[in-house]
């Protein structure tokens, strides 16, 4: 319980934001925003879910668990709106305590690890970020140096990491399975990553706010790692006050950063209400395996 005021960083912001902001000049950037780019970004949920709900069927058949390509996604989906709506989006390990997953031991593991993927991307896009702010070159050289590195050992020993998680926990699996996975998992993570900067260049595009790549995949990189804290819920002010701060430098105004982390909140509620569509049609507790 005495960290539980963490998890109002988020609400507490977009409270002093509604107060002291200019939520007019917000709305006047929204509205006139261009829908085809919306859409399309929006569009994009599909796709990039069903990339997703490959990979996580993909480790959980690892360990024996079979769920159909159809469950697996309407799973991946429910999971997906249920993390939009909690903290650091942990509802997300909702989909590991299907009854149709069997083992809820298999259906956690492999839910922790599909995060994980997530998690390492985001690390590594991050790193890559960080590196190009160092003023010397020579540091941006040792920093690219040193990720190389790390992600060669890393790569080398997954084998060994796999075989560990695998005995420690208990999984009904050979002690390679899930290092069988991972070609197919990180080649997965990769275009799931694409698929979701795509949707957030479109956003910014949709807003007409003029940005490099280099800029746009920077933002995308701190937006999605501020919603992956359990600050908030969806990135709600947190994400708010980092792209404000990030977007001034590059002559973009605080209504015009707040409209964008609005329309990352809406992917973020599109979500949700998909999920919930798909909650009432099939519920998941309803569910049994085969």
């Amino acid at each position: 319980m005495h960290r539980a005021w963490i998890r109002l960083v988020g609400p507490v912001l977009a409270v002093v934001l509604y107060f002291q902001f200019d939520l007019q000049g917000m709305f006047s950037s929204l509205r006139a925003l261009r829908s085809a780019p919306l859409v399309a970004s929006l569009a994009l949920a599909v796709p990039l879910l069903v990339v997703k709900a490959w990979r996580w069927r993909r480790l959980l058949g690892a360990y024996g668990s079979r769920v159909s390509r159809l469950e697996a996604f309407e799973l991946y989906v429910i999971a997906a709106g249920a993390g939009a709506l909690t903290p650091g989006a942990i509802g997300d390990f909702s989909k590991g305590l299907s009854p149709a997953i069997g083992r809820r031991s298999v259906g956690l593991w492999a839910s922790a690890v599909d995060r994980l993927y997530d998690v390492a991307m985001l690390l590594l896009l991050g790193t890559v970020v960080a590196s190009f702010w160092l003023q010397q070159p020579a540091g941006r050289v040792l920093s690219l140096i040193g990720l190389t590195v790390a992600l060669v050992a890393a790569w080398h020993f997954r084998p060994h990491l796999s075989a560990f998680a695998t005995a420690r926990l208990g999984l009904p699996a050979e002690p390679t399975a899930l290092d069988a996975t991972a070609p197919a998992a990180v080649w997965a993570t990769l275009l799931a990553t694409l698929l979701a900067f795509v949707r957030f260049a479109l956003l910014v595009a949709a807003l007409g706010i003029q940005l490099g790549w280099e800029q746009i995949a920077t933002a995308f990189v701190l937006t999605s790692g501020i919603a992956a804290l359990p600050l908030s819920i969806a990135g709600v002010g947190t994400r708010d006050v980092l792209l404000i701060g990030y977007l001034r430098g590059y002559g973009v105004s605080a209504a015009q950063a707040v409209a964008l982390s609005s329309l990352c909140l809406l992917l973020f509620l599109a979500n949700g209400v998909l999920a919930g569509c798909l909650w009432i049609v099939r519920p998941p507790i309803a569910r049994r395996s085969g």
